[in-house]
């Protein structure tokens, strides 16, 4: 099953001291638990992101942005007089 989802990297840094910020957007959490799981192997399927051979994680978080129907709902536009 193919995973929806957006998925960006940019390296950064020294020759000392480097890394990869990484950057993932998707319509749902579901996408991230799966994409994880691959990545560290854990999905069932025997395989994993070589990437974790020669990387470790630092942090991580979730972020949510609301979509424009969500942001109409929680503060709808008052109608304009034209």
């Amino acid at each position: 099953e193919e995973i929806e989802i957006y998925r960006r990297s940019v390296p950064y840094g020294t020759s000392e001291e480097h890394g990869l910020y990484f950057l993932a957007f998707s319509d749902g959490l579901g996408a991230f638990d799966a994409m994880l799981a691959r990545m560290y192997g854990a999905s069932g399927d025997g395989l994993h992101d070589r990437l974790m051979d020669f990387t470790h994680p630092v942090s991580g978080a979730y972020y949510f942005a609301p979509g424009v129907e969500v942001l109409n709902r929680i503060a709808p536009t008052p109608d304009r007089e034209d």
